[in-house]
């Protein structure tokens, strides 16, 4: 609260009623802004925890692509080993499989990206 003025008189009593008055509108004031920040830290947290779901969905599917192109990758390797398939056929699937990888290996560290980010936002919603 603000400093007493000692000249006031019989206007100080009212003057104290009226400082302590603005102080309280401030912690209103203050406590609302939190709780509008919690809120919106809370929603954040929803978003991220269902786009997490999303990756999570989208690296399962991943998973299968790149069963599927490593079996056909063994298969073709077996093929133009008895030379029954082109070299360049084999290098195409080869290419595929590591494209394969590579898309699995970006989705796992989006996916780590966004569980950190939603760690973050909950201990900030915790502050």
């Amino acid at each position: 609260m603000g400093q007493a003025i000692p000249n006031l008189g019989v206007l100080q009593p009212p003057f104290e009623a009226y400082q302590k008055s603005l102080a309280d509108l401030s912690q209103f004031y203050q406590s609302n802004l939190q709780a509008q920040q919690v809120a919106n830290f809370q929603t954040q947290i929803v978003h991220y925890q269902l786009l997490n779901e999303n990756l999570q969905k989208q690296n399962h599917l991943l998973d299968k692509e790149l069963f599927l192109t490593e079996k056909r990758f063994r298969a073709d390797s077996s093929l133009s080993k008895n030379k029954a398939l082109a070299p360049l056929e084999a290098d195409r699937t080869e290419e595929s499989l590591l494209q394969k990888k590579r898309g699995l290996q970006s989705a796992e560290a989006s996916i780590r990206r966004k569980k950190l980010t939603t760690i973050k936002k909950q201990l900030q919603n915790d502050l």
